[in-house]
C-alpha cells in the first residue's frame, strides 16, 4: 500500500514532455528530404553551354551527349543567343566526366550525312541525333564552347603533325581530302580559308603518326587529283595516284629525287602545294644568274617563264621576253638598237644539288662556255600553241672574252631553225616575185587546153576499146555456150546412148513408112490428078450385056475426063 502511494507520488511529481510524439514523422521526412537534396547536388554534374548555328535534330531533355557511344550528359535546354544569330545548347555533364571539358575539346552534332567517303550517321535515323564530344589535351577547363558544324577530320588527341599548305595556283582542296604518301592514305585536309590580302588559299592538314616523321624541310606537296596526261618520245601515258583520288581528289607528298631530306619541321609548318608533280621544278624558286641574249629574230611566242635549256636539259628560265624600251635606252644611250634584249635566269640548282656548286663557281663555268662558243637561239617549245623557248648549244665560234650589255653578260645569238626558215621563205618569195608569172600562166593555160583535147581523144579511144572488149566478151560467151552444146550433142550420139538408139528406131520406122507409101508416090508421079479425083469404078452391069474389055473401059474413062 505504501509502495503504491510512493509510485503515484513520483508520477505526479514528474514534469510533462513539451514535444509531441506526432512530430517524429515530419522530422524524419525533413531529414530524408535534406539527404536527397544533398545527394542531388552532390551527384549533380557540371553544366556547360555549346553554341551551334542550328538546333536541327536536338531536343531538350532527350538529346544526349556521347563519347565513343557512351552517354556522359544530357541536353537540358535550348535557347537563342543574345544576338539571335546562333543557338545555345545547355548540357549537364555527368559527375566524374569533367575531363571531357578541356578548353580545346570539340563538340559536334551527329546526324545523317552524305560525304565523299560515304553515308555516316545512319543509326540516328531511329534513335535521333546526339552530340559527340572529343576530349582535348589542355589542362584548362571551360564551360562555354563553340560547336563544329561537321565532325572533325582528326581527333584532337591524335598522334601526328599539323601542317599548313598555301596555294596561289589553280589547286582547290576540299575538307576531308586525303593526304597520300606513295599510295598510302596518311592524313586529311582539316580546314580551308582564303587570304584576300596575300591572294592565296590556305589549308590546315594533319599527317598521322608514324608518317609524320617523313615530313622534312625539303618535302614537296602537290595535287594528285584527276588524271595526268603525258605525251613524250616514249609514248602516251595516263597517271593517277589511286582510284579514290581519281574520284575525290587528294594531296600527295614525297621527297623528290636528288634532294636531301633536310631537318624535321615543327607543328603548323607552312608548305607550298603545287598543281602537279611536274610543276614543282618549274615553279620552285632557285638562286640564279642573269644573262642577256640580243635576239635578231621575232620573239612572238616567247613568254615570261619559258624554259632555257642546254641540249635538251633545262638550266634556266626566261625572266623578261623583251627588255622595256626605256631600260634599253638607258643602257645603250640611244634608240639605234634594233636587236631585242631577252633577259635569262640561269639556275644552277637545276643541274646539281651539291651545295659546293655555288653561283660564283657556276658563273665561272658559264663564262668559259661562252668563250668556247656557246650561243643561244629560239626554238619551238609547243607546235600546237606556237610557244618558243631559248636553246643553248655549242659552236666553233670561240671568243676571247665575255661581252656585256649594261650589267648583263651577253650570250651570243645565233638564228635558229625558225629564223633560218623565215629567211629561206623570204628568199623563195623573192624568186617567185622575179618570175614572169603572166607568161608562165598563159603557157600553162595552153598546156591545159591541149591536155583537155588529148584527154577527150583518149576518152573516146577508151570508150571504143571498152565497147570492143564488151563485144569480144559477148562473143566469147556465145562461143563457149556453143561448144558446151556441141559437146553434149556429141556425147548423145554415142552407140550406147539413148538418143542414138531412139534415132536408130525412128530411122527403121521411117524406112517402113517409105516402103509403104512408095507405090502411092509412084502413082501420083504417073498421074498427078489422082489426089483430086477418085479412081474410076467399073460400070454397073447391064442385064444380059456382055462384059467390056479392059481397053473399052479405059477408052470410056478417057472420054469422060475430056
Amino acid at each position: 500500500m505504501q509502495d503504491n502511494e510512493a509510485e503515484s507520488r513520483d508520477l505526479i511529481l514528474a514534469p510533462k514532455s513539451r514535444v509531441s510524439k506526432i512530430w517524429i514523422l515530419p522530422l524524419i521526412s525533413l531529414l530524408i528530404g535534406i539527404a536527397m537534396i544533398y545527394n542531388h547536388y552532390q551527384n549533380m554534374g557540371t553544366k556547360i553551354d555549346v553554341q551551334f548555328n542550328t538546333a536541327e535534330g536536338l531536343v531538350g531533355g532527350k538529346t544526349v551527349l556521347k563519347n565513343k557511344n557512351v552517354d556522359i550528359g544530357l541536353v537540358k535546354n535550348i535557347s537563342f543567343s543574345d544576338d539571335k544569330e546562333t543557338i545555345i545548347v545547355s548540357i549537364e555533364v555527368q559527375k566524374g566526366m569533367e575531363s571531357f571539358l578541356a578548353k580545346d575539346s570539340l563538340f559536334w552534332v551527329v546526324r545523317p550525312r552524305v560525304g565523299a567517303k560515304g553515308i555516316t550517321g545512319i543509326d540516328t535515323l531511329l534513335s535521333g541525333a546526339y552530340i559527340e564530344v572529343s576530349a582535348g589535351e589542355s589542362n584548362e577547363f571551360a564551360q562555354h564552347f563553340v560547336g563544329l558544324e561537321s565532325p572533325p577530320i582528326t581527333p584532337s588527341n591524335a598522334d601526328g603533325i599539323h601542317l599548313k599548305l598555301v596555294s596561289k595556283g589553280n589547286t582547290a582542296l576540299n575538307i576531308g581530302m586525303p593526304i597520300i604518301y606513295r599510295g598510302f592514305e596518311v592524313g586529311a585536309v582539316e580546314s580551308k580559308t582564303y587570304d584576300d590580302i596575300e591572294h592565296e588559299a590556305q589549308y590546315d592538314i594533319f599527317v598521322n603518326a608514324p608518317f609524320h616523321n617523313l615530313v622534312t624541310a625539303n618535302t614537296s606537296f602537290w595535287n594528285s587529283s584527276g588524271v595526268a596526261f603525258k605525251a613524250d618520245s616514249k609514248g602516251v601515258s595516263l597517271e593517277f595516284a589511286s582510284l579514290e583520288t581519281l574520284l575525290t581528289g587528294g594531296i600527295e607528298f614525297d621527297l623528290l629525287e636528288g634532294r636531301s631530306p633536310g631537318l624535321g619541321v615543327p607543328q603548323y609548318h607552312t608548305f607550298q602545294v603545287y598543281d602537279s608533280k611536274e610543276s614543282i621544278a618549274q615553279d620552285r624558286v632557285y638562286e640564279y644568274l642573269e644573262y642577256v641574249v640580243l635576239v635578231e629574230d621575232s620573239v612572238e611566242g616567247l613568254y615570261k617563264g619559258a624554259p632555257v635549256d642546254y641540249r635538251g636539259i633545262r638550266i634556266g628560265t626566261v625572266a623578261e621576253p623583251f627588255m622595256a624600251f626605256d631600260k634599253t635606252r638607258a643602257i645603250v644611250g640611244s634608240i639605234d638598237e634594233t636587236r631585242i634584249p631577252v633577259i635569262l635566269k640561269i639556275e644552277p640548282e637545276r643541274l646539281s644539288q651539291n651545295e659546293e656548286v655555288t653561283l660564283d663557281v657556276f658563273k665561272m663555268m658559264m663564262d668559259k662556255w661562252i668563250r668556247d662558243g656557246v650561243n643561244a637561239s629560239l626554238a619551238t617549245e609547243n607546235l600546237l600553241t606556237g610557244s618558243l623557248k631559248v636553246s643553248l648549244s655549242p659552236s666553233n665560234e670561240r671568243k676571247n672574252s665575255v661581252e656585256h650589255f649594261g650589267p648583263y653578260p651577253i650570250i651570243p645569238f645565233k638564228p635558229g631553225a625558225i629564223g633560218t626558215l623565215t629567211k629561206s621563205m623570204e628568199s623563195v618569195l623573192n624568186k617567185i616575185n622575179n618570175l614572169e608569172l603572166e607568161r608562165t600562166v598563159d603557157n600553162i593555160n595552153d598546156l591545159i587546153d591541149r591536155g583537155e583535147i588529148t584527154l577527150k581523144s583518149a576518152d573516146a579511144a577508151f570508150i571504143s576499146a571498152q565497147n570492143a572488149i564488151d563485144k569480144a566478151g559477148a562473143t566469147a560467151t556465145s562461143l563457149e555456150s556453143s561448144l558446151v552444146e556441141l559437146r553434149e550433142t556429141l556425147e548423145g550420139l554415142q552407140p550406147n546412148s539413148q538418143l542414138y538408139q531412139s534415132v536408130n528406131s525412128s530411122i527403121q520406122q521411117l524406112e517402113v513408112t517409105l516402103a509403104e507409101i512408095k507405090p502411092l508416090i509412084n502413082d501420083i508421079s504417073n498421074k498427078p490428078n489422082k489426089l483430086l479425083f477418085s479412081p474410076t469404078l467399073p460400070a454397073d452391069r447391064e442385064p444380059n450385056a456382055l462384059p467390056k474389055t479392059q481397053g473399052e473401059i479405059e477408052k470410056q474413062r478417057d472420054e469422060k475426063n475430056e
